[in-house]
């Protein structure tokens, strides 16, 4: 799994003594670290880098330190020759404060020049993180210094990434269960949006999920959808999601920002269902369709779900067909599944407002997961 470390420094001081000769120190250990056999792509982070635009600059730093891996701190001081109270530079500690809540202390390093100052005279809260301490003897040939610093480094962050190598598994566990569910989601919601007949590729589902509500309604408006693919039952969806993160595996092991975006899922999805629950929801074009046959699960395989359905494609008149897709239908829809309905007037913005916020929730789950989805070649649903 990739990793990436966030450096917050500070231009308070000399930038060849701290800011720039530990960012050095830091890719060089990077570097050892990456012919030492370990499987890892590091990147450094700084402020808002690689950000186009103008961005919230705040925003943006803390989002890149919710998604970060480790966390490298410049806690130097920034008054050493004040004669009051000595302080770091406010900015960073501020950074750092957000990194604990987030990432954990065990994911922190941090780091002190002692040419400015003294770790006694830290915080009380900051003294006893054992910070590295380092200093530079040799002002005109740095490169003693910067092997001795960069050699620390790079224990710090081997021991960090040794002990998150056991964690990523169960991480990569919990993401591939939700993964598969938001994947049918997508699914359900890209087969609404284009049909049957657009091939259905990750780089489309990317697309369709950075729709804005404009779009959406644009693509939605007057649409005509065949009953199978709109009466499916989205409390479903729901029902899985929220089973597995009622397993104790996933309670025990979870982490914060996991939880809080599966809860925006489920609330998504509470929405859209509250939209379905509408009697008036969906008008009938008056037409339908002999192109597809809808069989019940429980008649192919016994151990089908109850209420879960398969949209047949026809391909002869014997009967046979290919199954292009599946879903959970209630038993009282099933008579509609070959019909044809549109969406129209109040219910229309209330629908194309609810797969917005399905989409919002979900792009939410991926930022906060590796900003990728897990793909399992046995279990896709596509």
């Amino acid at each position: 799994m990739k990793k990436s470390i966030f450096y917050s420094w500070q231009s308070d001081l000399p930038n060849n003594k701290n800011r720039g000769f530990i960012e050095n120190c830091i890719k060089k250990a990077i570097e050892e670290i990456k012919t030492d056999n370990i499987n890892l792509n590091v990147a450094i982070d700084r402020d808002t880098k690689n950000i186009t635009g103008t961005p919230d600059i705040a925003s943006t730093i803390f989002s890149k330190i919710d998604n970060t891996s480790i966390f490298i701190a410049d806690i130097s001081f920034i008054n050493s020759n004040y004669d009051g109270r000595k302080t770091p530079n406010p900015n960073v500690l501020v950074e750092l404060g957000y990194a604990a809540k987030t990432i954990g202390w065990e994911n922190i390093i941090c780091v002190f020049n002692t040419e400015f100052g003294k770790v006694e005279d830290l915080p009380f809260d900051l003294r006893f993180r054992r910070p590295l301490t380092y200093k530079i003897e040799n002002p005109k040939n740095k490169s003693k210094d910067k092997e001795n610093l960069s050699n620390v480094f790079q224990v710090a962050i081997k021991s960090i990434i040794n002990k998150e190598s056991a964690k990523d598994e169960i991480r990569n566990y919990i993401k591939q269960q939700v993964d598969k569910e938001i994947l049918t989601i997508c699914n359900h919601s890209f087969k609404i949006f284009y049909g049957y007949d657009k091939p259905y590729a990750l780089e489309e589902i990317w697309k369709m999920l950075s729709l804005n509500k404009e779009e959406i309604k644009l693509q939605l408006f007057e649409q005509k959808h065949l009953g199978f693919t709109v009466l499916k039952d989205w409390r479903d969806y729901m029902a899985k999601i929220e089973n597995i993160m009622n397993q104790p595996f996933f309670t025990q092991n979870a982490e914060p920002k996991y939880v809080s975006s599966l809860i925006k899922v489920v609330r998504s999805l509470e929405f859209i269902s509250t939209v379905y629950s509408r009697n008036n929801l969906f008008t009938s074009t008056g037409q339908s369709t002999q192109e597809y046959e809808v069989v019940d699960g429980k008649e192919m395989n016994p151990d089908n779900p109850n209420d879960g359905y398969i949209l047949l494609r026809n391909i002869d008149k014997e009967g046979h067909g290919i199954v292009i897709d599946f879903g959970t239908i209630r038993k009282y829809n099933v008579k509609n599944c070959l019909d044809y309905f549109t969406i129209g007037g109040d219910n229309f913005l209330g629908w194309t407002f609810g797969i917005h916020g399905v989409f919002k929730s979900i792009e939410s789950w991926i930022e906060n997961t590796g900003n990728n989805l897990i793909i399992d070649p046995l279990t896709f649903r596509n």
